[in-house]
């Protein structure tokens, strides 16, 4: 909408106001105010200039020769506003007498160059009022009307960088170049913070440690006590028939089958009735080793890491024996792909199929092999790895017991941005990230750095997080399975 169209339903409304009669009681002293609004610089009338008269808020507006008209105002003191768009407003304190003419005259001056515009909220679409407008280099400090309307005047000739700012949104700005005499359009969007708050969903005081959803919808997750399933609605739990304490669930996103494992052992189990039953793997490569890490490929190819958990000495050389194997046959075949001198600990793939690979040598170290099996950048993380999650922006996020670390192009460089021991770690479609940690659950807005916050308090551990198809949070806790309210986007 153009400034004058604006000017027109704001002049409509205005003269609607003004025909309303104000109640005035019986018998009471009032008085009479009449003026005249003139363009100071052009030396003309100012027609349609709004003027509004407080306390009483009796409102009217100028006719075509710029003049005004109060009548039977109860007599005391006001003050009498006037503005119209693309002038300069103005204030005047007035005395009210009984049975008399109080004059005023207003002389405007046209702004010179002025920014006008809207802030409205990002996913409502509804304007905001009482966002704080302020410049860079500092001109004025404005707040938006109800609805979300701006102006700033009397800017210099230069750059300005536009900023809208409000309690609970994050800031928004833009960067708009004045020319003397411009008056120039920055229309915002802010995005309000989502309160999230965390509600039991199932598994009420028993320890979570994984979930997955399965290819119908239901829930499945890894417990002190077993392997759980759910309804399609989250909310009638069952326990399957595997009762082995297992530390991951991961599902295959071709074959839909799931498994899960437990390190240490030769205990791999698939499902291919979404975690109702569960019979073992048997056809696991190199029989003298025992499972550290699993990872699945977005085309269903299953990496496998295994390893010897016994020291073995050679001479003066100590060496144990760790291997990881691909099947690209959902199982029925492997081959042995890479070995090292240090225990893998983590198989992770972004949505380019790059795998991330973790081992374990205090600190931990992180390679990202490309998806043709090149192999690219390594970098070190402090403390035992336990997760890794990626935003559509390219950025890595891992979490270890030294921390929370965030990672670019492909693990070129990193950098720590907390040091609390984080469990699980992953992001959302607006690329927020959640971190699980031994209290709560950590939420930054921008990719890890401020602003930035906490939530989930009194869960306990919180060991793993996933997002539904809706983006609600979902986080297997020490006291069970909780779901946010709302989405994790907000509404």
């Amino acid at each position: 909408m153009n400034i004058k169209s604006q000017t027109l339903i704001l002049a409509l409304i205005i003269l609607f106001q003004a025909c309303e009669q104000k109640s005035i009681a019986p018998n009471a002293e009032t008085g009479t105010i009449s003026g005249f609004v003139h363009d100071i610089d052009q030396d003309t009338v100012i027609n349609n200039a709004y003027l509004s008269l407080q306390p009483d808020t009796i409102t009217t507006l100028s006719d075509l020769s710029g003049k005004f008209l109060f009548q039977d105002v109860e007599i005391g003191e006001y003050t009498l506003n006037v503005s119209k768009p693309l002038y300069i407003p103005q204030s005047a304190k007035i005395i009210v007498l009984e049975d008399d003419t109080t004059k005023v005259l207003f002389s405007l001056s046209a702004v010179k160059s002025a920014i006008v515009g809207q802030i409205i909220d990002e996913l409502s679409l509804t304007p905001v009022s009482d966002v704080t407008i302020t410049t860079e280099p500092v001109s004025d400090e404005v707040l938006t009307d109800s609805m979300g309307n701006y102006l700033i005047y009397y800017l210099e000739p230069g750059e300005y960088k536009i900023i809208a700012s409000k309690k609970g949104y994050i800031d928004n700005d833009t960067t708009l170049t004045i020319i003397r005499g411009d008056t120039l359009r920055a229309d915002l969007t802010i995005y309000k913070i989502p309160e999230l708050v965390f509600e039991l969903i199932g598994l009420e005081n028993i320890p979570v440690f994984s979930l997955e959803t399965t290819s119908i919808g239901n829930l499945v997750a890894t417990t002190e006590e077993g392997i759980f399933y759910s309804d399609m609605s989250w909310t009638d739990w069952s326990k399957s028939d595997l009762d082995l304490k297992m530390e991951k669930v991961i599902a295959n996103p071709v074959s839909g089958e799931l498994y899960t494992y437990c390190t240490r052992t030769r205990n791999l189990f698939t499902s291919d009735d979404n975690g109702t039953t569960w019979r073992l793997y048997e056809e696991l490569p190199d029989t003298a080793l025992k499972i550290s890490c699993m990872g699945i490929r977005g085309d269903g190819n299953i990496y496998l890491g295994l390893a010897d958990y016994a020291i073995h000495v050679a001479g003066d050389d100590v060496y144990p024996v760790n291997k990881i194997f691909l099947s690209i046959d959902f199982g029925n075949s492997w081959e042995e792909l890479y070995s090292a001198l240090q225990r893998y600990i983590i198989i992770e793939f972004d949505s380019n199929n790059r795998m991330y690979l973790g081992r374990f040598a205090d600190p931990s170290y992180l390679t990202c092999i490309e998806s043709d099996g090149h192999i690219g950048h390594s970098q070190f993380m402090d403390g035992w790895i336990n997760d890794i999650a990626f935003n559509q922006y390219g950025h890595i996020f891992v979490t270890s017991n030294g921390g929370l670390f965030r990672s670019y192009n492909n693990l070129e460089s990193v950098k720590q941005i907390h040091t609390e021991r984080f469990y699980t770690v992953v992001c959302n479609s607006r690329n927020h990230v959640f971190a699980g940690y031994s209290s709560g659950t950590y939420r930054s807005l921008n990719f890890g750095d401020q602003p930035r916050d906490s939530f989930g308090f009194g869960l306990g551990v919180i060991y793993t997080l996933i997002h539904d198809a809706h983006e609600y949070l979902i986080a297997g806790t020490l006291k069970g399975v909780y779901r946010t309210t709302t989405p994790s986007i907000g509404e």
